[in-house]
């Protein structure tokens, strides 16, 4: 895939990269609450590993710090404690990127 470079060679992101961008970690969420549902911790520390990867390439360093939460999620009793907590977090963090980015709900 060729991104749009800036003069510098940096990558230049456009809307549509954010709206896709964001629109998987709306699947995202619904993985995530399968995952809970079926006590699947994988899914949760899969995620984390995925975010903590791609999170800063688009500049989203304020996610960082909840997907390496998300990463930590090993065992059936913690996605049971700390999994819906996470999950929440996670849609908050959508919801007010969006506002942020100017991308509707």
């Amino acid at each position: 895939m060729n991104f749009p470079q800036q003069s510098d060679g940096s990558i230049a992101f456009t809307q549509q990269m954010y709206e896709t961008y964001l629109s998987r970690r709306e699947r995202d969420l619904a993985s995530l609450k399968k995952s809970i549902e079926y006590n699947k911790p994988e899914g949760f520390s899969r995620l984390g590993h995925q975010l903590l990867g791609n999170a800063r390439t688009y500049g989203f360093l304020d996610l960082e710090p909840l997907a390496q939460k998300l990463e930590k999620i090993k065992d059936k009793a913690d996605l049971q404690i700390n999994g819906p907590k996470l999950l929440r977090e996670l849609y908050e963090w959508i919801v007010t990127t969006k506002q942020n980015l100017n991308i509707e709900p």
